[in-house]
């Protein structure tokens, strides 16, 4: 496992804390998978989010699911004006 993995399942488990003024975050693949449970995590938490993904459909079933301010953009992050495309997810 490495440590990237680790520090997620970490941040999953340990309370965040409250450390900003501003408690936004743009989440990239949080369709499905580790993404959509830090963002079902940081809703809990208060977050507004902007979800990044290129299906659609799960990102909107998920913004269903957490109830908090979200925003959802379709992107795909291979694509070379990905980061372009990013700026306006938020």
């Amino acid at each position: 496992m490495n440590y990237t993995i680790k520090l997620v399942l970490i941040l999953l488990l340990v309370p965040l804390p409250i450390t900003c003024f501003s408690k936004k975050a743009i989440i990239v693949g949080a369709s499905s998978g580790m993404g959509r449970e830090v963002a079902k995590r940081l809703s809990k938490e208060g977050y507004s989010l902007g979800l990044v993904a290129r299906r659609v459909p799960l990102l909107e079933s998920l913004q269903q699911e957490i109830k908090g301010p979200s925003y959802i953009k379709r992107i795909d992050v291979t694509a070379p004006n990905a980061r372009e495309a990013a700026k306006g997810a938020y």
